[in-house]
């Protein structure tokens, strides 16, 4: 009987060891789990972001650049869509040319875009295309689309590295 006691002793305190989480961060940062070497980074508002792995999305018909947490379900997403084919170069968007040029989004559910509303811009910089992997830095300023007359979110510090399907 001892013998059992102390066999549950050990599995009970092994339980409860391997079971703590000795995660102490401050999780302000939204973080989507990483698989790849994809990467959506910035800062929201002055708040890190950073999305990584098989939740970015990239097509080379629209270059819209997906990134989300089931944006469906009302998940937070972002994505960068430019009309033709994108090159190295610098891309300044605003709602004068969302059909010609694009535009830059950030969703929470609501939706913050610089293709809508005045006053909201934005610059994608691509500074390499290598073969389908695309990398760049970006920033804007997006309204929300319902409401042009409320705050904009300020999109700082962006950077991403992108593999086209």
């Amino acid at each position: 009987m001892k013998t059992l006691l102390k066999t549950f002793a050990i599995l009970f305190i092994s339980l409860v060891t391997t079971s703590c989480n000795n995660d102490d961060d401050d999780n302000s940062t939204n973080q989507i789990p990483s698989t790849s070497t994809d990467f959506i980074r910035c800062k929201i508002d002055g708040v890190a972001f950073e999305a990584t792995g098989a939740n970015i999305i990239a097509d080379q018909n629209e270059i819209a650049f997906n990134m989300n947490s089931d944006v469906r379900s009302g998940g937070i997403g972002m994505d960068f869509s430019f009309f033709g084919q994108a090159a190295v170069g610098t891309y300044t968007v605003n709602p004068s040319n969302l059909t010609s040029v694009g535009r830059l989004q950030y969703r929470s559910p609501d939706i913050y875009s610089t293709g809508v509303c005045a006053g909201s811009n934005g610059t994608l910089i691509i500074t390499s295309k290598n073969g389908n992997t695309i990398e760049g830095t970006f920033n804007f300023s997006g309204k929300k689309i319902a409401l042009c007359g409320e705050p904009a979110k300020v999109i700082t510090e962006g950077t991403f590295r992108i593999t086209l399907l």
